[in-house]
């Protein structure tokens, strides 16, 4: 009999966890999408930092005539206080040390603003129309009829949808995160906005937009294998609901997943983005970093990238779930 009895409040709490699934409300998505992007960031932001700067070694070749220009201009800050040279032979643990002797805890924050303000946009906006796509592709046609397809399908077009809309509302945070990330010319965020603007006019701040759009695939991997996980995850469990390390196990794998096989187009898209940058196009710069460093250069600092974001994906994505949930059924 107690049995029966566990057997049924179980199967209540799945029949709830699946009813609120089903909900969406705009301002819920909106602002559990948001607190998660700023809670990450804070916590993960110093490897971030590293990430960046290891991927903008790569545009910055041994030996060529920039590298070469860039160690004749005294005026120039020299980036992570090391030479050219030094920045194309360097790791991420030998990059870190640089960076605490050379400029101290501080360092490691060194582009937080616009990526704190470019998370929190990122995030509210990506998880709000993620949702708001996934409702609506579930919901019945004036006919009555509901898509009976495969779930894969509908996260696909609700990743791609946000992916789009996302990318081109906050590439200019990003673009300010590179350039505060990897040079210190600029004194802070407002004069980065500024020099930039004045410098290369409002299309500055969409460098390597192009790229970035490529980049949609990076969430489609990501959030279609969230997905999957977790719908194995809650098959396997049958009758219970999914744990704290269920979620963060789900996200972690998913980011992983998406970050091995997307890694090359974030070296690109930084490249693009840096300051000085070698490269006119994308095509440029896909072919500078072969000619120079061979296939392994499209891979370069991946470690540290992994390192960096799959603990704050998982996270992410959990406190998404969290406050999701919270907000639902208060």
């Amino acid at each position: 009999m107690v049995n029966g009895e566990e057997l049924i409040e179980s199967q209540t709490l799945v029949d709830e966890e699946v009813e609120l699934k089903g909900k969406f409300n705009l301002k819920t998505e909106l602002l559990a999408g948001t607190l998660a992007g700023v809670s990450s960031c804070i916590l993960f932001y110093p490897l971030e930092c590293i990430e960046a700067k290891l991927q903008v070694q790569s545009s910055i070749p041994t030996g060529t005539q920039a590298a070469a220009n860039i160690i004749k201009d005294k005026k120039r800050p020299m980036n992570m206080g090391v030479s050219i040279g030094a920045q194309n032979s360097i790791g991420p643990v030998t990059l870190a040390k640089n960076i605490l002797r050379t400029e101290g805890i501080k360092g490691f924050y060194q582009g937080v603003s616009p990526t704190i303000l470019g998370n929190a946009v990122n995030w509210g906006v990506y998880f709000s129309i993620y949702r708001a796509t996934n409702h609506w592709w579930n919901m019945p046609d004036i006919n009555g009829n509901v898509y009976e397809g495969p779930a894969w399908v509908g996260h696909s077009v609700s990743a791609i949808a946000a992916g789009f809309i996302t990318t081109a509302i906050v590439n200019p945070f990003w673009v300010l995160k590179i350039r505060l990330a990897t040079t210190k010319k600029y004194s802070g965020i407002g004069h980065a906005f500024h020099s930039i603007l004045r410098s290369e006019g409002v299309g500055g701040f969409w460098k390597g937009v192009g790229i970035s759009f490529i980049g949609v695939s990076e969430g489609l991997f990501q959030f279609v294998s969230y997905e999957y996980i977790l719908d194995q995850i809650r098959a396997s469990n049958q009758n219970h609901q999914l744990s704290v390390g269920n979620y963060l196990f789900a996200g972690g794998a998913a980011r992983f997943i998406a970050g091995c096989i997307t890694y090359p187009y974030l070296l690109i898209r930084s490249s693009l983005q840096s300051e000085p940058c070698q490269y006119k196009s994308m095509s440029e710069a896909i072919r500078g970093i072969y000619k120079s460093e061979g296939i392994k250069g499209f891979y370069k600092g991946i470690g540290p990238n992994l390192a960096r974001s799959v603990p704050p994906a998982a996270f992410m994505l959990y406190i998404v779930e969290f406050f999701r949930n919270l907000l639902t059924s208060s």
